[in-house]
């Protein structure tokens, strides 16, 4: 099911990783209200960056992701680009 009111989400600090980013990823590509997504300092990884970057190709609600302090290298950061 889709989100239709939230508007920011804070998971800083969550233990997040690699499944945890493909999950969210699939709910941001029906999301219609989420402005803010908040998943810095988690363990997210150069896969978990890509299904964000694939995600966002269809989310035109997201307008701030933070994923600082995470473990995506410089693979991530390209699909992120």
């Amino acid at each position: 099911q889709c989100n239709s009111t939230l508007t920011c989400l804070n998971l800083v600090n969550n233990q997040i990783t690699e499944v945890g980013a493909q999950y969210l990823a699939t709910a941001l590509q029906c999301n219609s209200t989420l402005a803010a997504l908040y998943a810095n300092r988690n363990q997210i990884m150069d896969l978990g960056a890509r299904h964000f970057a694939l995600a966002l190709q269809s989310n035109s609600t997201l307008i701030r992701l933070n994923l600082s302090d995470n473990q995506i290298q410089e693979v991530g950061a390209q699909h992120l680009a």
